[in-house]
């Protein structure tokens, strides 16, 4: 039988894959996976908006969210 695959959300949509890196390297230390998707193309120089967007699993986005707030108070 297969496994039904994970329910994703994106977290956060970014101009650049160094921001998406760095979010879903905190994310990891909170012990929270997290991919950047979309970085290949958002470099290219075109009409088309190419955002890199952070994915993680539905069921730890508040998480993700509470982890990414409470970077921003401390920074």
């Amino acid at each position: 039988m297969r496994q039904k695959p994970p329910d994703l959300s994106v977290l956060a949509s970014l101009p650049t894959e160094a921001e998406a890196i760095l979010i879903t390297q905190l994310l990891e230390s909170h012990g929270i996976e997290a991919k950047a998707m979309g970085g290949y193309i958002c470099d290219f120089r075109s009409e088309a908006s190419g955002d890199v967007r952070v994915i993680v699993r539905t069921e730890d986005l508040s998480r993700a969210r509470a982890a990414l707030e409470e970077n921003r108070t401390v920074s």
